[in-house]
């Protein structure tokens, strides 16, 4: 997927509880993930009662401001099925208000199925034009690489 186009984002809103089957979906463009005033987006794929996602969000919590800083917005999906527990860690992220989202299909989602998610947690780093630049293991990785990048700026 490095140097392809993103896939667009599907995002699922539920009216009311999901159990409800009552939702309405919307279409994001890949090329419209990069939102104004920065030059990346971390598209985070994680589950709430995964270890290895709980240290992730740890760590992109305890290093926002530097992210932000270094041009790099984050949206998030969540691969939860249980709303409940979804909305206990969205609570929890630095970045929650507008850019958490989830379907509460699991792994099976759209979005999970589309960017080819296996695993959680994932994450992958697009520019403005919906390209895909890189896959990133970790957020030690992530500061390692947009510190070269501020390097060459």
């Amino acid at each position: 997927m490095l140097g392809m186009q993103a896939p667009d984002i599907i995002l699922t809103e539920h009216i009311g509880n999901v159990s409800d089957h009552n939702h309405q979906t919307k279409t994001v463009p890949s090329n419209t993930l990069v939102t104004k005033g920065f030059n990346y987006s971390l598209l985070f794929f994680y589950e709430s009662d995964c270890g290895p996602c709980q240290q992730t969000i740890e760590d992109l919590n305890a290093n926002y401001t530097d992210l932000l800083a270094d041009g790099i917005s984050i949206t998030a999906y969540a691969a939860d099925t249980d709303q409940e527990n979804f909305n206990f860690t969205k609570e929890t992220l630095a970045w929650k208000d507008n850019n958490t989202f989830c379907d509460f299909k699991g792994m099976k989602g759209v979005n999970f199925t589309n960017y080819g998610v296996i695993r959680t947690p994932t994450m992958y780093l697009t520019i403005k034009q919906g390209v895909i630049v890189k896959k990133i293991g970790n957020v030690k990785e992530l500061l390692s690489w947009a510190k070269t990048i501020g390097d060459r700026m």
